[in-house]
């Protein structure tokens, strides 16, 4: 009889070893993408569903690995469907209508106030050919570069720290500046070619803790009951710090009938993901066509900034 005929061949052991490590890898992934389904009540729940569908597709050497062996296979499916579950879910939202007839190119752009590539960064702002355009995380120096482009503009930068701006190229009828919560939100209604339009831009707390996520949802609150008592059509860009894939936003969209461009969610924050980011900045309107979200890199900064064609309805 063979001694060492109970030892697994060589490459076996590799491999149990490899599928362990794999493994034990992907537990984190596998946490992440479960505790998106908790985004609707805890705070790290919203966090981990901003990045789920990645953290499934980490997961994916693990399925790999471990399909034959259903113990493993079972647990890491489940995880990596829970993962992709909340985008695609997202993805059955009904879409604004493509624009059509008189066109405006909107954008919207978040400068990073601690930019250290400021000059660069407002120097593509300024070459934006655009007809609207919302700036957050504007500074008082920024005003007279960015005024040459634009005849018409709202700024907000003696309200907050957080500051923002509105620059258009069309009479802007009237404006004012809300307070929530300390963060400023542009309202004005800009008479455009095509009939009056009514635009907001926005700029809301960041979720980097529980506290900050009830600001950031009272904020939306806020937002959409403003939007509610709009007779013009509306435009909403900047900053939401919230994923269109996220419960709260979703609702607030709802409430405030307030539509999406069609297609995959655009990613602009971190900006050094790139298309692996998180879609926080968006470009959103009611009784508007709105065409496909382009989006451009802004140095120094943190975000990418959007870029849209929009039509009045």
């Amino acid at each position: 009889m063979d001694a060492d005929g109970g030892t697994p061949p060589p490459s076996t052991s590799v491999m149990a070893r490899l599928r362990l490590v794999v493994i034990l890898t992907s537990l984190p992934f596998a946490v992440a993408s479960v505790f998106a389904w908790t985004s609707e009540w805890l705070w790290l729940g919203e966090l981990s569903l901003h990045f789920s569908w990645l953290a499934a597709m980490l997961m994916f050497p693990a399925l790999v690995l471990t399909w034959r062996r259903p113990k493993y296979f079972v647990p890491l499916l489940l995880c990596f469907i829970a993962g992709w579950w909340p985008w695609w879910r997202g993805t059955d939202v009904k879409p604004a209508p493509p624009p059509t007839g008189l066109l405006l190119a909107v954008a919207s752009a978040n400068l990073y106030d601690f930019n250290r590539q400021r000059a660069a960064a407002l120097a593509t702002a300024s070459s934006l050919s655009v007809d609207l355009l919302g700036v957050q995380e504007i500074l008082p120096a920024d005003q007279p570069i960015l005024a040459k482009q634009w005849p018409y503009a709202v700024w907000t930068e003696n309200h907050h720290l957080l500051a923002s701006a509105l620059l258009s190229r069309h009479p802007i009828v009237w404006s004012h500046v809300h307070d929530l919560e300390g963060f400023a939100l542009i309202d004005a209604l800009v008479q455009t070619p095509g009939g009056e339009l009514r635009v907001f831009v926005t700029h809301l707390a960041s979720p980097k803790r529980p506290r900050q996520i009830a600001v950031r949802d009272r904020q939306m609150a806020q937002l959409s009951r403003l939007v509610q008592d709009c007779a013009e059509p509306v435009l909403v860009i900047g900053d939401f710090n919230a994923s269109t894939i996220s419960p709260h936003w979703r609702r607030f969209a709802a409430n405030a009938n307030l539509l999406r461009p069609s297609g995959a969610p655009t990613a602009t924050w971190p900006a050094w993901m790139g298309p692996w980011g998180v879609d926080i900045d968006q470009i959103v309107g009611h009784r508007l066509g709105i065409g496909t979200v382009g989006t451009f890199h802004i140095p120094g900064s943190d975000h990418l900034g959007v870029t849209a064609e929009i039509s009045l309805r």
